[in-house]
């Protein structure tokens, strides 16, 4: 089980390495937390950069274990392991 000091101890690294992302991975976050079911396309448009460095930027998110995608490449969503906060609550 984990104690309170271990869980905060957590938070503080999580936010830490949010505050340290570059600009496009942010966003990307942002995008995902307004909308866990966005594309690679849509956030391509959104944040305006091509479509080979949405897919570099979330390869990193989820290497730094920050994004996961569940169920498939289809009909998956993208759930952001920032701090556990459900959708929409997340801060950046």
């Amino acid at each position: 089980m984990v104690d309170e000091s271990e869980k905060k101890e957590v938070e503080n690294t999580i936010r830490d390495t949010i505050k340290q992302l570059p600009v496009n991975e942010k966003r990307i976050l942002e995008e995902m937390d307004k909308n866990p079911r966005t594309t690679a396309e849509e956030l391509s448009q959104l944040i305006e950069i091509n479509l080979r460095n949405v897919k570099k930027n979330t390869d990193r998110l989820k290497r730094k274990g920050l994004i996961t995608r569940v169920g498939s490449r289809k009909s998956g969503y993208w759930e952001i392991e920032a701090l556990g906060k459900k959708r929409g609550q997340a801060t950046f």
